[in-house]
């Protein structure tokens, strides 16, 4: 492939986000898969050690989605953060199954962010054209895609159902 995985971690660094994927046993005691929270003033982020690789690479970037979209303009605005906790004056967010629509967005937020529409298409074009026809399957093609892109294959599918590539 010509392009580079696309790398959370590096985002979330050159973002300046501290990121811990410390064994917290309380959270991965609760099934939490990651927390965005606010500490002295400053976002942060902490990812369950026990996760797969991918598992957790998808966990970072919808973390970061919460970063940008929900915490980052309300600390702009000085406003309270809806949808988070407040414990002693941390901030905090917890991903775990939940499906509210600031879920989605972030959920989104990490499938754009993992998988851009352009390199997907330009990376599915490659496939076909060296691929036999009998291979232009979603059963064939979604799980070579997934890992080209380091994601798993329930993201990579639900990523290209959006962009409406699969039906």
């Amino acid at each position: 492939t010509k392009y580079p995985k696309f790398c959370p971690s590096e985002i979330a660094e050159l973002m300046g986000l501290d990121v811990s994927n410390d064994m917290d046993f309380d959270y991965i005691k609760q099934d939490i898969e990651g927390r965005a929270f606010v500490a002295k003033g400053r976002p942060k982020i902490w990812i369950n050690p026990m996760l797969s690789e991918k598992r957790q690479r998808f966990t970072l970037a919808h973390e970061i989605g919460h970063v940008v979209w929900d915490m980052l303009p309300a600390m702009v605005n000085k406003e309270k953060i809806k949808g988070f906790e407040d414990h002693g004056g941390n901030l905090t967010f917890y991903r775990g199954g939940d499906v509210r629509l600031v879920e989605h967005h972030a959920n989104n937020f990490a499938g754009r962010l993992l998988i851009p529409q352009k390199v997907v298409r330009e990376e599915l074009d490659g496939i076909m054209e060296q691929t036999p026809e009998e291979n232009h399957t979603v059963s064939y093609l979604v799980p070579k895609l997934a890992e080209m892109f380091s994601v798993s294959k329930q993201t990579m599918t639900i990523r290209l159902l959006k962009l409406k590539i699969i039906e």
